[in-house]
């Protein structure tokens, strides 16, 4: 008799009993238990969708992105402009970047919001909204 209307139950003994719910028997195909008992959640997602909503849902996702954008000026910057570059940090949305020459910091200054547009466009997104060279 079991027609998909059956749900599993906890007696105050805590043994499972069973009892018909009301209403047509339909289920959900992935889990096989009625519509009412499907969490939203409970639907296959891909591991990147679920980490992104943690990393969101947990308040990561500022610290991340400063660390990406950290990363993104070695990896944009070239072994010429990498070289001069002593230390890079991310504050409060703005990229610190620490440069040996004066010279070179000079030149890295007048390029400031070409830098910003570039590191945003690798990034995906705005994450960098000014480049300070120190």
């Amino acid at each position: 008799m079991d027609d998909g209307r059956w749900t599993a139950m906890r007696s105050a003994a805590s043994r499972p009993t069973r009892r018909l719910l009301p209403g047509p028997a339909v289920c959900d195909r992935a889990t096989h238990r009625p519509p009412h008992l499907v969490h939203p959640l409970s639907q296959p997602q891909s591991l990147s969708s679920v980490l992104a909503a943690l990393v969101e849902r947990a308040g990561f996702r500022d610290r991340l992105d400063a660390e990406r954008a950290v990363e993104a000026w070695g990896a944009l910057a070239g072994p010429a402009i990498a070289g001069v570059t002593e230390q890079v940090w991310m504050r409060e949305g703005v990229l610190h970047v620490k440069v040996r020459s004066s010279a070179w910091r000079h030149q890295l200054t007048f390029q400031r919001d070409a830098w910003r547009d570039r590191i945003n466009r690798h990034l995906g997104r705005e994450v960098v909204r000014e480049v300070a060279f120190r």
